[in-house]
């Protein structure tokens, strides 16, 4: 992962606590003549939709740890009951939802659907949405009380924003006229909603029901669609109860619509639960101008100009052209008086920064014309446009920069530019100073032999790296989690090239047990690894166990290294 600090796009926030730092600095005011001190209509709303943002990843986040911990009560561990349980009688609503599912299951507590109701209900009323689903579902089915599906309607509407399975209940509720006034029409659009969102028993309930005849509903060819597609689920319940219906609406339709109702089924997709809308006001298009009539505006033309455009003092459109790489706007904003040094409380970042975050090439040379300083930084990780524009790949703006005469002592220039895999780019830094083996996150030659993509795959620029250990590079050290650079080269995708130079330049095979790397090479079936780590001389004494059979198999007429 390319290390930068909470520095970036409102969209591209990579460290919570820099994310934290910066919403808490888009409620701030900004002593800025130009724009003024509040934010603006379009800076707060772009505020609070990162917030939300912002909230829901941490939302994300604790649920993964809730699920971590039920797993862990699923398997009979109870540590963490006692905190679960206060958290839960403290009104916390993800908390109360799992001690629902505790006393449901009987997980780390006597099972007790009483309890589990309870709870549920708890975190319902609360507001906690997954909840509506288990409340609605209990009445329904009389778990923990006694049948009331009038009172799960409610529920299970609410639920239905979310969970696509509170259709097929609210269908057969209608269908049976359990509780509700009978209304076949609306138990079909129910199921057929559910249908379409992919719920397996909601499409088999639409076939059932348009297969029935004398409804406004029925439809023979539609019924045949949903069974086809219901059965291809391949629960047995479902086949087996649409087994008769299947083959009755086989015998009622012609060839042509079992083939084409065939055609349809296979090709189905289901339909995704759509967010509310809502209304987008930074939505907005800049108008495209002639750069070179705008900066020989004097700045009372320029002023004029915003005014006839419609484009208002305010910090989001000028940061929404540094964005877009619209030198035009910049200049007229720049030209009308705004300050090249312009900070944005809500991006926390100034034009030229931002540029390089964003690899806008000719708004950053026309910045740097404007007076902006090229070395500026304004967060804790003090990092430079130049840092920004190489962690984001943006080669020809760094080198531009370069050129300008940046400074070059921040520890992450080489860190970062390593993943050019272009060993030009490294010497011209090398010549202006940068060290090739300064500490940032790890090593240059560390990132180069194991650099995480933005896709999430771990690879080796191989070229970075031999041009590193040509330059005298150290191949000694672990990272973080005690790993060898030879480790994590063996886990990249592309593994082998710089698996090589390692073990041709000395690099160690040893490590702790478990994670020799020829054990991990063995482990992954990689037989290319294998064979050009036996040629180096991995351990005589290593010792391994793996499943009977699998060693023989990656290591079959390998030799041995003497």
């Amino acid at each position: 992962m390319r290390q930068i600090s909470s520095l970036g796009s409102a969209f591209q926030i990579r460290l919570w606590w820099g994310a934290l730092l910066l919403l808490a600095l888009a409620s701030a005011v900004s002593a800025d003549e130009f724009f003024g001190d509040q934010l603006s209509v379009r800076e707060k709303h772009a505020s609070d939709v990162s917030q939300e943002s912002l909230t829901t990843a941490i939302e994300d986040l604790s649920t993964l740890q809730l699920f971590m911990e039920y797993q862990a009560f699923a398997e009979g561990r109870c540590e963490g009951y006692l905190e679960l349980e206060t958290a839960a009688k403290n009104g916390n609503g993800k908390s109360q939802h799992m001690l629902s599912d505790l006393y449901r299951n009987g997980y780390c507590v006597p099972q007790d659907d009483a309890r589990a109701l309870q709870w549920a209900r708890k975190a319902a009323d609360g507001g906690y949405a997954p909840a509506y689903f288990d409340v609605g579902y209990f009445l329904v089915q009389g778990i923990g009380t006694e049948k009331n599906p009038a009172a799960a309607v409610c529920w299970l509407e609410k639920a239905s924003a979310t969970r696509i399975e509170a259709h097929y209940q609210l269908a057969m509720i209608y269908w049976n006229g359990e509780g509700v006034t009978q209304n076949y029409q609306k138990a079909d659009e129910y199921a057929l909603r559910g249908a379409r969102l992919g719920d397996p028993s909601a499409q088999a309930i639409t076939a059932i029901f348009e297969a029935q005849n004398g409804f406004q509903f029925s439809d023979p060819f539609d019924a045949y669609k949903w069974a086809l597609i219901a059965n291809a689920s391949g629960r047995p319940n479902i086949m087996e109860t649409l087994s008769a219906i299947t083959t009755a609406l086989e015998e009622s339709l012609t060839r042509d619509q079992i083939a084409q109702a065939q055609t349809e089924a296979s090709e189905w997709e289901p339909l995704k639960l759509e967010p509310a809308a809502s209304t987008d006001l930074t939505a907005i298009d800049l108008p495209v101008l002639d750069p070179d009539t705008t900066l020989s505006l004097s700045r009372e033309q320029a002023n004029a100009r915003l005014a006839e455009l419609g484009l208002e003092r305010d910090r989001f459109l000028f940061f929404k052209a540094i964005a877009e790489d619209n030198v035009a706007v910049i200049a007229l904003y720049i030209r009308a008086g705004a300050s090249p040094e312009t900070f944005s409380p809500v991006l926390f970042n100034t034009p030229l920064l931002y540029a390089a975050v964003n690899g806008s090439e000719r708004v950053t040379r026309y910045l740097v014309s404007a007076g902006a300083d090229i070395d500026r930084s304004v967060n804790s990780g003090n990092d430079t446009p130049v840092l920004l524009a190489l962690s984001r790949r943006h080669r020809q703006l760094a080198e531009f920069l370069i050129a300008k005469g940046v400074k070059l002592d921040h520890p992450g220039i080489m860190y970062n530019a390593v993943e050019f895999n272009d060993p030009t780019l490294l010497a011209m830094l090398q010549s202006k100073g940068v060290p090739i083996d300064q500490e940032y996150v790890g090593t240059p030659l560390s990132h180069a032999v194991s650099a995480m993509g933005d896709d999430g795959e771990r690879r080796c620029y191989e070229k970075s790296a031999a041009f590193l250990i040509a330059n005298g590079a150290r191949l000694e050290g672990r990272d973080m989690m005690g790993e060898t650079m030879l480790e994590n080269a063996i886990g990249t995708v592309n593994p082998v090239e710089c698996v090589k130079l390692l073990l041709q330049n000395g690099a160690s095979q040893s490590a702790v047990q478990g994670r020799e790397p020829l054990f991990i090479s063995v482990i992954s079936g990689n037989a290319e690894l294998v064979q050009l780590l036996l040629e180096h001389g991995p351990d005589p004494n290593l010792r391994f166990e793996l499943e009977a059979g699998h060693v023989p198999m990656v290591l079959v007429g390998m030799p041995r290294a003497r």
